[in-house]
């Protein structure tokens, strides 16, 4: 239970080539992540999927500590 509980601090426990991959359309193996960074509630990272530039961000679903992500073209 502790480990859950740090890994809300921790930016290494968030998986953004998988929360990122619905979103852009790419396998995980596929996204190269930049520019991550932890907020109070969320997190925001650049996605890279085939030379295209999405910026992301998570957010809480409110269900049982779930996490989920949006991701939208970098202009």
């Amino acid at each position: 239970m502790m480990l859950v509980g740090a890994c809300v601090f921790l930016v290494s426990c968030v998986n953004y080539k998988e929360m990122s991959a619905a979103e852009v359309g790419c396998l995980p193996k596929d996204i190269v992540i930049e520019e991550a960074k932890m907020g109070a509630t969320n997190h925001t990272w650049v996605a890279i999927c085939q030379g295209e530039h999405y910026i992301c961000s998570s957010y809480p679903t409110g269900d049982h500590g779930g996490v989920a992500a949006k991701c939208t073209p970098k202009k």
